[in-house]
């Protein structure tokens, strides 16, 4: 189910199916009562049906000029270093695009479906910050240029008065 905004998925459990409504409880324990056809106008993934387990992705921003097989070895070393990744399945890491700030990578693998997902997401990102420090791989950092004027005239604006 979209949020407010219609961008991210909320996960929840569906508690009762009613004939007008549905509730459902969120991650945080949260009862909402939604219109069924919100159910049935909006795209749903049944974590209940079929396979036991999904593919989740972490993005990592990584500073041009590192070493990409050195980062695509310490990505998938965070991944199966978890507990609950699953390690008969491949651990994929692609570099996704070339930003002007960073080169993207998307580190997928797959796990149960479970409500703690965040959480281990989380946990595999600490590691993967752990290890870019031990090795050394810089994650980039939003940064901006700032040119200052030199002709008088355009610094006298600023002050009310020119230094002539």
């Amino acid at each position: 189910i979209p949020d407010q905004d219609g961008k991210e998925m909320l996960v929840a459990k569906v508690d009762k199916i009613g004939v007008r409504t549905s509730k459902i409880e969120t991650r945080d324990g949260n009862i909402i009562i939604i219109p069924n056809a919100q159910l049935s106008q909006n795209r749903v993934e049944n974590w209940s049906h079929g396979n036991l387990l999904s593919r989740f992705i972490i993005e990592v921003p990584v500073a041009y000029g590192a070493n990409t097989e050195l980062v695509i070895r310490l990505l998938k070393q965070a991944a199966l270093s978890h507990p609950q990744v699953h390690k008969s399945s491949e651990v994929i890491v692609r570099l996704a695009s070339f930003t002007p700030n960073h080169m993207q990578f998307d580190l997928l693998f797959w796990a149960d479906q479970s409500w703690q997902i965040n959480n281990f997401k989380s946990e595999i990102r600490l590691e993967i910050d752990r290890l870019f420090r031990e090795y050394k791989i810089n994650m980039p950092y939003p940064q901006m240029d700032i040119h200052f004027a030199s002709d008088k005239r355009e610094s006298g604006r600023n002050t009310g008065h020119y230094d002539e």
